[in-house]
């Protein structure tokens, strides 16, 4: 749990809090990111065998003749914070932070998941039907380790668990510091707000998407109404507002945003963000945030109906067109949303597109297919992303 250090020059801003842990790669670095070393350092948890059948929440005493007597698989800590308190009653600590701490929790993998504690024939084994009951966690495939995370935020309330399968085998390494950082609420919240409630388009989300979930206009989309002197009529309501199956979303790119003055205000990206031949931005994480966003707010399964990019290429020399940027983009986009998938129900996926397409506002200029089409001929020939994309449709996903 983690709470505010306000400081005078602050007091009329909203610091930011924990919202979602997320993973990346221990080994990236910078001038704004916590090191393992940075004190101060809190170890976090203890260690218990879960018993038996109990959904891993027991603690069950072993004695030295147990195979997992003597040891651990690894240690969680925390560091990134100012300091640390307690309050009355409570055993449980309240890591405070101030502007620009980066509050970071940590684990060290001290097992070999292949060898544990130096024997050849102990290891962990993929857990298909793994639950959790202090959790709510039901049945899934756990495989080898799964992390559960859940946090109560700045105002008490419990979130829901963030659930990580084949944790162990897919992000720890034994002896390395394996980060799991903090994605702050505040960030959180402010990207959420921009996709329902900025008020500089008539493309946003909610404008479009409330009327026909919930059957009404947004409360600020309403106020806008009023002050130019327009009343909806009242039946337009029964007549937009039906009973969907599903959402259908386009992603293909995401916008970088800030807080001035209480409002989302656009944000240029750094010259090295890259960008495809549309110039919008490569931003995978938008695959991950959007469904999410749109889940949190309106309840319903989702389809993501496009997703694709243009790229400026031709074919080489022995006829081939090598569009390997195309297939990281899809790699990068659909990972993305395998995450998501993890947390929202996406019940499918369209490639846009098949073959290289006319473009409303610019013609036959962008090449977003999957298989180039020589407009002269009509002669059509498949890129190299259409043989990835072949074996990412053969394996239902799994080759990404």
């Amino acid at each position: 749990k983690i709470g505010p250090i306000l400081k005078k020059q602050y007091e009329n801003k909203k610091c930011a809090e924990i919202y979602e842990f997320y993973l990346i790669d221990s080994m990236e670095g910078g001038d704004d990111v916590t090191l393992p070393t940075d004190t101060p350092r809190k170890e976090l948890g203890k260690r218990i065998n879960t018993g038996k059948d109990n959904g891993f929440s027991g603690n069950e005493s072993i004695t030295d003749e147990d195979p997992h007597f003597g040891w651990d698989i690894g240690t969680f800590y925390l560091n990134g914070y100012t300091r640390e308190q307690f309050v009355s009653g409570s055993e449980e600590p309240i890591f405070l932070k101030t502007i620009g701490d980066r509050v970071t929790l940590w684990f060290n993998l001290k097992e070999d998941i292949e060898c544990l504690n130096g024997k050849e024939k102990l290891s962990i084994n993929e857990d298909k039907n793994g639950y959790d009951q202090y959790f709510g966690v039901e049945k899934t495939n756990f495989k080898h380790g799964t992390l559960i995370i859940q946090f109560t935020d700045f105002e008490g309330r419990v979130h829901e668990p963030v659930i990580y399968t084949d944790y162990l085998a897919a992000s720890a390494r034994v002896g390395a510091d394996t980060k799991v950082e903090l994605f702050e609420e505040g960030d959180y919240e402010v990207a959420k707000n921009e996709t329902f409630l900025n008020d500089r388009s008539f493309g946003r989300t909610s404008l479009w998407l409330d009327p026909i979930v919930f059957g009404k206009y947004p409360s600020d989309v309403l106020e806008w109404m009023k002050e130019n002197d327009f009343v909806p009529p009242l039946r337009d309501m029964s007549l937009i507002r039906s009973k969907l199956d599903f959402i259908g979303f386009n992603t293909y790119s995401g916008d970088y945003v800030t807080v001035k003055e209480g409002k989302t205000v656009p944000v240029t990206p750094a010259p090295s963000v890259p960008k495809t031949d549309m110039r919008w931005n490569v931003h995978p994480d938008c695959m991950y945030y959007g469904p999410k966003f749109l889940y949190e707010r309106y309840s319903l399964p989702l389809v993501c109906t496009e997703n694709g990019v243009a790229l400026t290429e031709w074919k080489d020399l022995n006829g081939k067109i090598l569009d390997y940027s195309r297939i990281d983009f899809l790699k990068r986009y659909l990972k993305s949303l395998s995450r998501a998938a993890d947390e929202v129900p996406i019940q499918g996926y369209f490639q846009w597109s098949f073959i290289d397409n006319f473009e409303w506002a610019e013609g036959f200029s962008k090449k977003f297919g999957l298989v180039h089409v020589d407009y002269e001929t009509g002669e059509r020939t498949p890129k190299e992303s259409a043989n990835f994309y072949k074996s990412v449709i053969a394996s239902n996903g799994e080759n990404i």
